[in-house]
């Protein structure tokens, strides 16, 4: 077998390695020259970015990043000439830009003979990512209303809260941005958590942006349902309480109430609403929740007076609608098995028409009506089909079914 020498392999290894750093200088000159050639450039400077002797070297990440964002820029001033931008191109480009300093910077630290610490780029790389602070908000917004890209969006605004938080960039210069601003971008970043489908982050990002001062009603309604998606009903139920000293709204009564119900508390779920019912005993959301309390206890008679008092003080309650239409149904179901049994057919017509179809008629009200305020109840329509079907109403029951 032919011998082949340490000298020549050796020759082999330092002609690669010099080929790889001779990429990462012509992608310097070509990106210098032209900004615009950043995705052709970075495309031949991968090999670079897996050979090991070019991999740990800071220039070939700073190359890198300082291109990603310089081409960022130099797009967005093209887009006053032409009014169009490659958002998908550019948004991914300020993450992956920042990705790459972010890897030069430990790179660049290097501790010589005599065991002092020398760099090189380290200054270029910080004043860089300085400089481009800004293009972290707007690559979240490309990736949000442009790309749709949720969770990236998220990784872009997350950026936003990071850099101020980074000792170099920090005595640099870099200045979080007042609570005000971080507060809506929290929320934003919240929003983008949600849509991608990441409650614990959305959870997380509307706390922070609540705590920062941005209160609004929405940062709590999604805080809740974050927590609601994540089974924590007592986080929801504190965030409610909470939202509830700011906005008075009956749906916040709702998720405390729903604390207690889960634990079966309803002791403590009673004595919730008491002061509420003090401060205003015409709340007709309170009466309903309180005859949501008797249900579950299996009070049934209890929870239809409930309901009824609900409706009778605001008319416009669907979920009370809904909940005394069912219990009027129940009622003329329970009447149908007890009394309408063992009797003739000529009495059993009698007794419906006199007996339980009252009943029907008077659910369906209060059904329609409910469908009516609020269409997402579609158990409305399941029990519309079936009164009307017990009522022989054909004409109804293809009108219900169209619906």
């Amino acid at each position: 077998m032919k011998k082949i020498s340490i000298l020549a392999l050796a020759l082999i290894s330092v002609g690669t390695m010099s080929a790889q750093m001779q990429v990462v200088k012509d992608a310097e000159h070509a990106l210098k020259s032209n900004a615009a050639s950043y995705p052709e450039e970075i495309k031949k400077l991968a090999p670079a970015m897996t050979n090991p002797e070019t991999a740990s070297d800071a220039k070939t990440w700073f190359v890198a990043g300082k291109g990603a964002l310089d081409f960022v820029n130099n797009a967005m001033v093209m887009q006053r000439v032409t009014n169009e931008i490659n958002a998908p191109v550019c948004a991914q480009a300020v993450l992956d830009g920042y990705s790459y300093l972010d890897k030069a910077l430990p790179l660049d630290s290097v501790v010589d003979a005599k065991g002092k610490i020398k760099t090189k780029y380290s200054k270029d790389i910080v004043k860089t990512m300085v400089a481009n602070y800004d293009l972290t908000q707007q690559a979240g917004m490309w990736f949000y209303n442009d790309v749709h890209d949720y969770p990236k969006a998220a990784e872009s605004w997350e950026l936003l809260f990071a850099l101020p938080q980074k000792p170099a960039l920090k005595k640099a210069g870099l200045k979080a941005l007042p609570d005000t601003i971080v507060g809506m971008f929290k929320f934003y970043t919240g929003c983008a958590y949600s849509l991608g489908n990441n409650a614990e982050g959305a959870l997380k990002s509307f706390q922070d942006a609540i705590k920062l001062g941005y209160d609004k009603k929405e940062a709590y309604d999604y805080a809740i349902t974050s927590a609601t998606q994540l089974k924590n009903l007592e986080l929801a139920a504190d965030i409610a309480k909470t939202a509830y000293e700011k906005y008075p709204e009956n749906s916040y009564l709702g998720t405390m109430i729903n604390y207690y119900l889960d634990k079966k508390d309803y002791a403590s779920a009673e004595k919730l609403l008491d002061p509420f019912l003090e401060k205003d005993p015409n709340n007709g959301q309170v009466y309903f929740l309180k005859g949501i309390i008797y249900d579950q206890q299996g009070k049934s008679a209890e929870a239809k007076d409930l309901y009824k008092k609900a409706i009778d003080l605001d008319e416009k309650n669907a979920n009370a609608l809904f909940q005394y239409a069912y219990k009027l149904c129940v009622e003329a179901d329970e009447l149908d098995q007890k009394e309408g049994a063992n009797i003739s057919q000529a009495e059993y017509v009698k007794f419906c028409q006199e007996r339980t179809f009252p009943l029907y008629r008077e659910a369906a009200g209060y059904l329609e009506k409910a469908f009516q305020i609020d269409e997402s109840l579609s158990d409305c329509l399941t029990l519309l089909r079936s009164i009307y079907y017990k009522l022989g109403d054909e004409e109804n029951l293809n009108r219900v079914k169209t619906m």
